[in-house]
């Protein structure tokens, strides 16, 4: 599978997994929200992948957990700023870490020009305008 192609479903799955899990703060709070989805997640990567079947070192072990705690971090952090930022915006913020990863190791024409559009997309999602404030969160 492509790269760009798999950057464009990792984003739509995220954005429409966070609205979806915004819907549930009225029943839930936002960092139980975000453990279902890090323990949903968990089973279905154990169910695809079946790590029972490989050899694991240690030092592999303790990485992939260690893996599985910060993801699972960045969820509840995640979560928790979607509760209090507009969802753009919110998506917006976790968006800047690939896009600037993106801009400091890209190069050629096709490369920055992807870049400006990921940065581009992030400025429409956090609703900057062209006064340099942002959107008004609709109430």
């Amino acid at each position: 599978m492509p790269a760009p192609l798999i950057f464009v479903l990792s984003g739509l799955t995220q954005y429409v997994g966070a609205a979806l899990a915004v819907g549930l703060f009225d029943e839930l709070p936002p960092a139980t929200v975000a453990w279902l989805r890090v323990a949903i997640a968990a089973l279905v990567l154990v169910a695809w992948r079946r790590p029972w079947t490989v050899t694991w070192s240690r030092s592999g072990l303790r990485t992939a957990a260690l893996f599985g705690v910060v993801l699972a971090l960045m969820n509840v952090a995640f979560y928790v700023g979607i509760d209090h930022l507009p969802l753009g915006t919110a998506v917006a913020i976790e968006f800047l870490g690939p896009v600037g990863v993106a801009a400091a190791t890209g190069s050629g024409w096709r490369d920055r020009t992807g870049i400006a559009l990921a940065a581009g997309g992030v400025v429409l999602l956090a609703g900057v305008s062209l006064d340099g404030g942002a959107t008004p969160r609709s109430a």
